[in-house]
């Protein structure tokens, strides 16, 4: 086994090929200037960064995995070849960056530079989608087993022929701002949050929606347990898990467990709300002093 490990983005490698039989370990920040090319062997990132700058060149990784990736090859260009996996998060912050398919399963910011790879947004957890320049202009797929990818800016994909598709998972636009060129396509079982932010285009032959969309937030409700003396009022407060931009409404019924309706407590049911911005309301329920 072997070992590369980075001091940071200087110095750094002019290119670094990975031909091995045995485990070549990443630690740190390892700058590559030009190539890097995996053909043999296995690459165990830990929590290492790859940081590309100072040159161009290819990056062909086959199906290893990379942990962070910051794309920063300012004023040079990088040919993609395949699939590029990258396990936790991925910058772009510099340089062109051409070709094959980044699949990521971190967070993604993307804030200079020139991407022409499509991108797979396919983590298991949350996920925050950041761009202010430089985001991939190829199709952009969100795939996700569970959790949910969340919009931390605007988003345009505005590339010709640029295509967005939720195929499983969820997706939040969280108040902000979402706009596809070509086709936005949701598929079965998925879930688009709006969070009241916008999205275009929302209906026409470049829209198809066959999953559920939300127009709150993707916030849950729960209710508190609460212990009072007989013959009081019982004040129960129902909370969000986070703030919504729209006024959550829901209905509610008591149900006997220890106490009994009647003997021990008024049975009650409603409706009641939260409005916009607020995160709780209070329900209350008559108890009965039955002396037991």
């Amino acid at each position: 086994n072997q070992t590369v490990t980075g001091g940071g983005t200087a110095p750094y490698l002019k290119s670094l090929n990975i031909a091995s039989t045995g485990t070549v370990n990443f630690s740190g920040t390892i700058g590559i200037g030009t190539d890097l090319i995996w053909t043999s062997g296995t690459i165990s990132a830990g929590t290492s960064k790859i940081y590309t700058q100072y040159g161009s060149g290819t990056i062909n990784l086959g199906s290893q995995v990379l942990y962070d990736l910051d794309l920063a090859h300012s004023g040079y260009s990088r040919a993609v070849t395949g699939t590029l996996y990258v396990s936790h998060n991925l910058t772009v912050s510099g340089g062109t960056t051409l070709g094959g398919t980044l699949d990521v399963k971190g967070d993604i910011t993307a804030t200079s530079g020139s991407v022409t790879s499509a991108l797979i947004v396919s983590g298991s957890g949350a996920q925050s989608i950041s761009s202010t320049a430089g985001f991939p202009t190829g199709t952009v797929t969100i795939n996700k087993s569970a959790g949910v990818a969340t919009l931390a800016t605007n988003l345009s994909l505005s590339t010709s022929g640029q295509d967005l598709l939720l195929q499983s998972g969820s997706l939040d636009l969280n108040g902000k701002t979402l706009t596809v060129n070509d086709l936005f396509t949701l598929s079965s079982g998925t879930t688009m949050y709006t969070s009241c932010g916008s999205y275009s285009p929302s209906s026409g032959v470049k829209f198809s929606n066959s999953g559920t969309i939300v127009g709150g937030s993707n916030v849950y409700l729960s209710i508190d347990d609460v212990t009072v003396t007989e013959g009081s009022a019982a004040t129960l407060t129902v909370s969000l898990s986070g703030v919504n931009c729209a006024a959550v409404n829901f209905n509610y019924a008591t149900t006997d467990g220890t106490a009994l309706a009647g003997s021990d407590y008024t049975s009650k049911s409603g409706s009641g709300s939260i409005a916009a911005g607020a995160t709780s309301t209070t329900i209350s329920v008559n108890t009965t002093a039955d002396g037991v």
